[in-house]
């Protein structure tokens, strides 16, 4: 062999140990609550970002689990089992009528495209 190859040798295997030792950076997951079973209308996105691989490509580890409605829901995004959720918004706006202290959570009524619309009338608490 010549002094070259050696050498060279010698370099692949530094690299290949040093590769294999420089630490991987793991998805963050993320769970995704939805009230109803996913549609074509509101389930789509989900899958077909799933299927592309954009969720993996950003560095996350998507999965999705049902719940039998706002009600079964909401409790997992309060308590934070669950990242966040899509539940219908009757539940979330009648927990601040029902004279307890309204669930720890935010509610983005536009967070999915909809054709209704909700406005909060100025003088409540919304």
């Amino acid at each position: 062999m010549t002094p070259f190859l050696p050498k060279l040798a010698g370099v692949a295997l530094a690299t290949g140990l040093a590769l294999a030792a420089a630490p991987s950076h793991a998805l963050d997951e993320v769970t995704v609550a939805l009230a109803i079973p996913p549609a074509v209308h509101d389930g789509a996105p989900y899958a077909a970002a799933q299927e592309l691989g954009l969720f993996k490509e950003n560095g996350l580890a998507v999965s999705t689990i049902v719940f039998q409605g706002a009600g079964a829901l909401l409790p997992q995004v309060a308590g934070k089992r669950v990242t966040f959720g899509y539940p219908t918004s009757e539940p979330v706006i009648s927990s601040y009528f029902s004279g307890k202290d309204p669930l720890p959570l935010r509610y983005f009524y536009n967070g999915v495209p909809s054709n209704t619309d909700l406005a909060p009338v100025s003088r409540t608490p919304l």
